[in-house]
């Protein structure tokens, strides 16, 4: 694979400023693994969210009048990775989705494929928030939506300020 060619030759262009404190075989160990992961937190942006949008909701159906219906569906602790495109380190955490049917709903598993292919991707917590939130709209047409994530950023554990692994919310609501 010619893109996983580049972030070899990448990370051991990176790694051999430490070939005084690692070995040759340490060093290609962590050359291997270190662009498998890059490679896996950016696998997103070879997802094609038209195709995973096609076909994702059914026709939500009641005995009730769509105009009394209120009933909200809500899909909680939705574990994600995403890559901070400020510091190119790992935030992580879980996203939260509510939402009120108009006329139609979603298969969870399709939640969490959406979620998984945007956050696969370089960017920054508020945007992945919008991003998903969007994505919804457009295949829901929902009465209500509210998207929340919360999540732990390693360049804020890693920054010497005392900012050290304190939680991020963010959340987009439609009405």
């Amino acid at each position: 694979m010619e893109e996983g060619f580049r972030f070899v030759k990448n990370y051991r262009e990176i790694l051999s400023n430490f070939q005084d404190y690692l070995t040759n075989e340490e060093i290609e160990k962590a050359i291997k693994k270190s662009s498998d992961g890059f490679e896996y937190l950016v696998s997103g942006y070879n997802t094609n969210l038209d195709a995973l949008s096609q076909d994702a909701s059914y026709d939500f159906y009641s005995e009730v009048e769509d105009s009394q219906r209120n009933q909200e569906i809500s899909i909680q602790s939705i574990k994600f990775i995403s890559l901070c495109k400020h510091h190119l380190l790992p935030f992580f955490g879980s996203c939260d989705i509510i939402y009120c049917p108009n006329k139609k709903i979603i298969g969870f598993s399709r939640v969490v494929k959406i979620i998984q292919a945007l956050s696969l991707r370089m960017q920054l917590q508020e945007n992945l928030t919008k991003e998903i939130a969007d994505i919804l709209i457009k295949i829901l047409e929902p009465k209500s939506l509210t998207v929340k994530i919360h999540a732990i950023h390693t360049c804020m554990m890693i920054d010497m300020s005392g900012n050290n692994g304190n939680e991020i919310t963010t959340v987009e609501n439609y009405q």
